[in-house]
């Protein structure tokens, strides 16, 4: 393997520092314009002589441009400056997860209105609950608008990240059509995805089958399986979704579905029912008309998405048992299994989960499921896997079943261990112990790990509620740490390994409130029946959005660059009186800072028509 040592490899600079005024001091500025260095004169001392809060140049690199990447180049791009930022991204183009799933059936179980940025709205939905090309296709459109690509590095794989202690960056290596490339950083955004490293089943003769064989996460859309005998292994969400589009098709589909798990009419919400979208198709189509009103009147289409996101964060009370919402949700869930399987009585039995509630495993919604699973092409099959032959699946029965395709919703490596090779302060690697008991920080931050963020790491809230809006907070929180680094002269923070060990036991502690720790088998454990709980919150989605508001920087080591960490005082004057600015700015930032009081005690408001400044 060939390593090539390369220098960073072009990233733009984000907004770098204003050009120097004529009355800002002489000498300030030694780096060439926009980046700031380090007096090395004053190493071990104060530095009197250096703009404070001025950003030095650092670089951060990020793992990923789905939709956490891009929003953080985005949000990167308003917030910092001097900031060389670029994307490591492993596929040929942006959108994670929805460029890779392109099985029968994909799409979201979150509502499409609220599938976006907040600040991005799309009015051209096309349904309800988007399917994968159309939310390729929004972040591609996200990409373009926001011109993102500029920071993106197609085809390119992290494969090694190991801390300098010395250097206070990021050693990686990156590999790019056959040649390992050479980088560092100064902080790591893991933005990689939790569900996106796909593997296959532990089946014994998998490997001999010569048949066509397919996994849900890596699905060949050229395969034309119709008129063939398809076996669909697995009845997680991608199982569930992929069912009606096999049996469409296909001559006959056996399912192999082992586990219990509950099903639901699709989550529509009031704002559906006022417009009569569910009573019309669960999957329902939007009309030209209301996307021209939607995209005509953004008023009238945000009153919609807060009612649809507020009927999603209602779903928290779904999460702890015999709520009126859970027991609302589960005697629907119950009618509707009842009526759609009411031939297949054997099928009922089997699947209608007995010991757990809804929201044990992640709801999703199945129209069709049901049906197809009814159907007289359909298959039902209980039974474990023995063995996959040549050209059949053989059952612990010791039934034989010919088959042409085979096609595995079986999941993804939810084990948290990171896809390369991630070495941290002590010698600390991050690999087969984090994954066997995944410990983070509010889901961002890892001891033994300085500089370096996990998005939607374990415990991050996934359960109800769209996961967007939690991707936009969690994305501003690290750029506050990234820019405290900037401007306050920090080499490195990284949370205490006694914090961390306080987190997660008080996490610990609220989880028995909700039905994640009953005995099912789900990603939120890693696959397994009996806890911990590791894919999702305790609580609600505003909670979360709450407790991480504000950074604790109290709960993180901080290493300075300079002995005094006071060194980011500077030389005495501000950054406005450097830049030449009115002198002023606080009197018109503060003029109705307390209305609320004024309010209170019927004290009026002062109000001005402008703020320009007199013309003297």
């Amino acid at each position: 393997m060939s390593v090539l040592v390369e220098t960073p490899i072009n990233a733009p600079t984000t907004a770098p520092l204003p050009d120097e005024s004529s009355h800002v001091r002489q000498g300030i500025y030694d780096a060439p314009k926009g980046v700031h260095q380090v007096n090395s004169a004053a190493k071990g001392g104060p530095n009197v002589d250096k703009i404070p809060f001025a950003p030095r140049h650092i670089r951060v690199v990020c793992i990923g441009a789905g939709c956490s990447g891009l929003f953080l180049a985005i949000c990167q791009e308003q917030e910092l400056q001097n900031c060389e930022f670029v994307i490591y991204e492993k596929n040929k183009t942006v959108s994670g997860t929805w460029y890779e799933n392109k099985y029968p059936g994909a799409a979201c179980d979150v509502p499409a209105p609220i599938y976006t940025y907040t600040f991005e709205p799309n009015p051209n939905w096309t349904k309800y609950y988007a399917e994968s090309d159309e939310i390729q296709t929004y972040f591609e459109g996200v990409a373009d608008k926001y011109q993102l690509r500029k920071y993106i590095k197609f085809e390119h794989r992290v494969v090694s990240a190991i801390w300098s202690e010395a250097k206070g960056k990021w050693d990686l290596l990156i590999q790019h059509n056959g040649k390992t490339i050479a980088d560092e950083c100064d902080v790591l955004l893991n933005c990689g995805g939790v569900l996106n490293a796909w593997k296959w089943p532990l089946i014994r003769g998998l490997e001999k089958f010569k048949g066509k064989l397919l996994h849900s996460a890596h699905f060949d859309r050229s395969f034309d399986y119709s008129d063939k005998r398809v076996a669909l292994v697995g009845c997680g969400s991608s199982g569930v979704q992929c069912l009606p589009g096999l049996q469409d098709k296909a001559a006959h589909v056996d399912a192999y579905f082992r586990s219990a798990f509950w099903v639901s009419d699709p989550l529509l919400g009031r704002v559906a029912e006022h417009f009569g979208w569910n009573t019309r198709n669960p999957q329902y189509t939007f009309t030209e008309e209301e996307k021209a009103k939607f995209a005509q009147d953004p008023t009238y289409y945000l009153k919609i998405r807060r009612e649809i996101e507020h009927d999603m964060n209602m779903y928290v009370d779904m999460c702890s048992p015999n709520t009126p919402s859970q027991l609302y949700i589960r005697a629907q869930a119950t009618t509707k299994m009842r009526n759609a399987l009411k031939d297949k009585p054997e099928i009922l039995d089997k699947i209608m989960p007995k010991n757990f509630d809804i929201g044990c495993r992640r709801l999703t919604p199945g129209p069709g499921f049901l049906e197809a699973l009814a159907a007289d092409n359909v298959s039902f099959v209980p039974q474990n896997i023995a063995e996959i032959k040549e050209a059949s699946i053989v059952t612990v029965d010791g039934k034989e079943r010919p088959v042409d395709a085979i096609v595995c919703a079986t999941g993804f490596d939810n084990s948290w261990a990171p896809r390369f090779h991630l070495e941290g302060r002590n010698g600390y690697i991050c690999g087969k112990e984090f994954a066997e008991t995944p410990r983070a920080y509010f889901s961002m931050s890892l001891a033994n790990l300085p500089n370096y963020f996990l998005m939607f790491g374990p415990n991050c809230c996934g359960a109800n509620g769209s996961a967007v809006p939690v991707i936009e907070q969690c994305g501003e929180y690290m750029i506050k740490f990234i820019k405290k680094l900037q401007t306050q002269d920090v080499k490195s923070f990284v949370v205490k390994e006694e914090i961390l060990e306080e987190f997660v036991a008080q996490k610990d502690a609220l989880m028995p409130k909700t039905v994640f720790t009953q005995p099912c088998s789900s990603w939120y454990k890693q696959g397994k029946p009996d806890g911990p709980v590791t894919g999702t919150w305790p609580g609600s989605t505003l909670h979360f959005l709450d407790v991480i508001r504000e950074p604790r920087w109290e709960d993180y080591e901080w290493e300075y660059l300079n002995t005094t960490r006071f060194s980011y005082f500077g030389d005495g004057l501000s950054e406005t009186e450097h830049a030449g600015r009115h002198r002023s700015q606080y009197l018109v930032d503060r003029l109705n800072k307390y209305d609320s009081v004024k309010a209170k005690y019927g004290v009026p408001s002062i109000k001005v028509a402008d703020t320009d400044l007199l013309k003297m």
